[in-house]
């Protein structure tokens, strides 16, 4: 997964010695409002889902993280309290801990390219989340809805006869807290996605159609 991301062997392999991984059982708390800021904390493989805790009485999903990505919950806005985000593992997952000495330690030795690359790593993620924000929020539930699937095969997908297989699996509760809408709702809007032939379900799984 590391290897993938276009860093040096080098810097790969410091990045392996510097951490401490750990694993995680689905449902559990990865990170939460208490704990420390001084790791940060890479996922390795699984899938975790960053969470808003607002006025609902379920936590709003505000995105699912795909291994490879930095578990983050940096505010967006000063509006919003540290302690409302979490992140929480959708499926069982493993972590890789990095303290902040080791940060240091790998910034400094790593190439510069590298450098550069793990420092941008580390918030694209939350960019990536605002700009997929911003392209729902003006959208009607059907748009909505489409456009979250087709985030999820992006960062889910593996290759499949009729387009893209969402290989993780999401229920309708969990797209509701995505999209922001009651289950029902959703319920419909899939049922028409489903008719028009934009999307297949199978085995529990979603296939965004070509």
């Amino acid at each position: 997964m590391l290897r993938r991301s276009g860093l040096g062997a080098t810097t790969v392999g410091a990045i392996v010695d510097h951490s401490q991984v750990t694993d995680w059982r689905a449902e559990a708390t990865i990170v939460g409002p208490r704990d420390s800021p001084d790791f940060i904390r890479l996922l390795v493989s699984g899938a975790a889902r960053l969470t808003f805790q607002g006025d609902r009485k379920a936590a709003i999903i505000v995105r699912f993280i795909p291994p490879g990505e930095y578990l983050l919950t940096v505010p967006i806005s000063g509006e919003v309290e540290p302690e409302q985000l979490s992140v929480v593992a959708h499926i069982p997952s493993t972590v890789a801990l990095i303290g902040f000495d080791g940060v240091v330690g790998l910034l400094r030795d790593a190439a510069p390219a590298d450098a550069a690359m793990l420092m941008s790593a580390m918030w694209c993620g939350l960019r990536g989340a605002l700009l997929d924000r911003c392209r729902l929020i003006a959208l009607p539930l059907q748009a909505r809805l489409m456009v979250a699937l087709q985030q999820l095969a992006r960062d889910f997908g593996r290759q499949h006869h009729l387009g893209t297989l969402i290989g993780l699996e999401v229920r309708q509760d969990d797209l509701a807290r995505l999209v922001g809408a009651e289950r029902a709702n959703v319920s419909r809007c899939l049922g028409k996605l489903e008719h028009a032939g934009d999307i297949r379900r199978e085995n529990h799984q979603f296939i965004v159609v070509n």
